[in-house]
């Protein structure tokens, strides 16, 4: 036949780098929910200019921009130990609707435990101390120990990013993080959002909601507190 005699054509692509401008591939241990990659392009022409005759000026803005970027990384890490959470998570829940162990349960509890305190350390939910009051009321936070939770549960990944977390944390870090969350329930509700970001805040409190129903009634009475303490604007009510 005529198509054995003709040689076959290999058509080759050009070479693409598919990891340039982005920080990493998608993680390929988790295929649920792939997240966008992270761009971390520096434009050397803006950082020139942060240099020049005025750089004395701009320096704040070039050290926020770099603080961002270190919590969008930080962000980026603890959503790799999320996923290994929720595949852990899913395994466990499949194992029981099929009545076979195909992992020992005692063996999957204790990696999920693991990595439970793993992803509870990187949000840096803080214990501040109640007896001493701060003595900075320029700041946002009625307590320096908050500063770096809020700010990652305010910004546009990280409200996302929480969504999530609150709907997987034990229920004793969840308590810990409705306590942060009371102590600056002022600048949770006036933080800027758009839309999306208004529907990550809801899903969060939303969950809190619904927990504090299962929390004792001392730890209610905490939370309570935590908002009185902590409070003292007409902007709250």
């Amino acid at each position: 036949p005529l198509c054995d005699e003709l040689e076959s054509i290999n058509y080759k692509r050009p070479p693409t780098d598919q990891l340039v401008g982005v920080l990493g591939r998608i993680p390929s241990h988790s295929v649920r929910a792939p997240r966008p990659l992270l761009n971390i392009d520096v434009d050397d022409e803006k950082n020139s200019d942060l240099e020049g005759e005025d750089g004395e000026e701009k320096k704040p803005h070039l050290g926020r921009t770099r603080a961002i970027r270190s919590l969008l990384l930080h962000i980026e890490n603890a959503w790799t130990v999320l996923l290994e959470i929720e595949d852990l998570e899913t395994i466990s829940r499949n194992q029981i609707d099929s009545n076979r162990d195909y992992f020992n349960k005692a063996s999957l509890l204790e990696k999920t435990k693991e990595r439970m305190a793993v992803l509870f350390d990187m949000l840096h939910v803080e214990t501040p101390n109640y007896i001493h009051k701060p003595l900075n009321s320029e700041s946002r936070f009625f307590y320096p120990e908050d500063e770096f939770f809020i700010t990652l549960s305010t910004i546009p990944k990280g409200s996302k990013f929480m969504s999530r977390v609150v709907c997987t944390l034990f229920p004793q870090y969840l308590l810990a993080v409705t306590y942060a969350y009371m102590r600056n329930l002022l600048v949770m509700a006036t933080s800027p959002r758009n839309l999306e970001e208004e529907e990550h805040l809801s899903k969060i409190f939303g969950v809190i909601r619904s927990a504090i129903f299962n929390f004792g009634f001392s730890d209610i009475m905490i939370a309570f507190q935590c908002i009185v303490n902590c409070h003292n604007e007409e902007r709250l009510i």
